[in-house]
């Protein structure tokens, strides 16, 4: 079984997760057959880490590209 809160597996005995303190009541907060999903970055699939990544650095691309295009402009180096 798994902790609801974080994930954790834990033993069927158990009445507290011991990762996140998280008290379990006879089993009905249990979950039996998923683990679910923290939040971490560091709990994702790689695959959705490298896809994250991805958009990350376009989005940084992206606000270079338009903030240095607003200087050039606004220097009036590229216009006649």
């Amino acid at each position: 079984m798994f902790c609801p809160n974080c994930g954790e597996k834990l033993a069927d005995s158990a009445r507290f997760c011991p990762k996140c303190g998280t008290q379990l009541d006879g089993g009905s907060q249990i979950s039996q057959n998923r683990r679910s999903y923290s939040g971490r970055y560091s709990d994702m699939d790689p695959k959705d880490r490298v896809m994250r990544l991805g958009w990350a650095l376009i989005v940084v691309l992206v606000f270079m590209l338009f903030f240095a295009g607003y200087h050039y402009l606004k220097s009036g180096i590229g216009l006649p």
